[in-house]
């Protein structure tokens, strides 16, 4: 319930087996995680969940999300933080509530962001607190047939 400390429900990540036996596993990065998707799930945060994030999926060719609907009316900080980019896509996404929609920043010691270039296709973004977008990409953020829609006054 500590929206500083986000934990995320499903989270994408590349690993390799170290060299030396029994030394367990790296992360390798995002910039090498090809060729995942998540399509067609839905994402409900309950109430008491203030840092939780549904989605971390920061990949590079042919990664994807499409047709995901994430719910953070009762709880939950960031719908997704991280999406990939440099030839992957993200489609038909809708997340209705929490503090931010998306999240493409890289967060110190904490992950997200994005490769260059994500793209954004028909998705929505209804009534998040702080952003529906909240984006620092290399290269430009591409968003067409978007929508954002907001409750409350002032910028989103």
């Amino acid at each position: 319930n500590d929206p500083s400390q986000r934990k995320v429900m499903v989270h994408f990540i590349n690993r390799t087996v170290n060299d030396a036996p029994f030394n367990g596993f790296n992360e390798t990065g995002n910039t090498d995680l090809y060729n995942q998707g998540v399509v067609g799930l839905d994402f409900v945060v309950e109430e008491g969940n203030d840092g939780a994030v549904a989605l971390r999926l920061q990949g590079a060719e042919g990664c994807t999300i499409q047709d995901v609907n994430i719910d953070l009316t009762a709880g939950g900080h960031t719908g997704i933080w991280g999406i990939p980019a440099s030839g992957g896509s993200t489609h038909r996404v809708t997340v209705n509530g929490g503090r931010v929609g998306i999240d493409t920043r890289q967060v110190s010691g904490g992950g997200g962001g994005s490769q260059p270039q994500p793209v954004v296709t028909g998705s929505t973004f209804r009534n998040q607190t702080e952003y529906a977008i909240r984006a620092t990409t290399r290269g430009s953020l591409v968003m067409v047939g978007c929508r954002i829609e907001s409750n409350r006054p002032g910028p989103v």
